[in-house]
């Protein structure tokens, strides 16, 4: 369940949340976006418009650790790492398949992105020296915020919490 103050993800047992320390109402479900009560069956919060989780538990160290590689391994092997993950991992664990399958979205949206940069950017620095390097700053704004993204996404994983990364294309379901 969901702390219903500040909508952080508090254990069923728990007699306050460790986040703000307000004590959680039993039998009541919380969004974890803006922490207001929502239906049971929901999908999403008619407040925030966040996407409920859908009753996916994070059981051990080793379920947090593989989401989070699903990840970071995506910085040194392109969407090698995340399909590895979904292949090796994803049948044991729904926490793992949903991560790695983000992670493998995302990847897929930045390539696409990146190579229609060079594209483009190829065209018009043949007609106009200067679009090069336009795109060149273009480029690397999308790198580095493509590695400030996926840096996030991993200490998420690693939290037990589900990520989802800003403008992908949900290729993947």
């Amino acid at each position: 369940m969901y702390c219903r103050n500040c909508g952080k993800e508090v254990d069923d047992k728990a007699v306050v949340c460790v986040g703000c320390g307000v004590p959680p109402l039993k039998g009541t479900k919380y969004c974890q976006g803006c922490g207001k009560e929502v239906d049971e069956a929901a999908e999403v919060c008619v407040s925030c418009g966040v996407q409920l989780s859908r009753g996916i538990t994070v059981g051990a160290g080793d379920e947090k650790t593989w989401g989070m590689l699903a990840h970071l391994s995506m910085i040194v092997t392109w969407f090698i790492g995340p399909l590895v993950v979904l292949l090796v991992k994803g049948n044991e664990s729904e926490f793992v398949k949903d991560q790695a399958k983000e992670a493998l979205n995302f990847i897929i949206t930045v390539s696409i992105c990146m190579i229609g940069l060079v594209i483009v950017g190829s065209v018009l620095t043949a007609v106009f020296w200067v679009f090069g390097l336009l795109f060149s700053l273009v480029y690397m704004a999308v790198g580095v915020g493509a590695l400030v993204l996926t840096i996030m996404a991993g200490i998420q994983a690693n939290s037990g919490n589900k990520y989802r990364y800003p403008w992908a294309i949900r290729l993947i379901k």
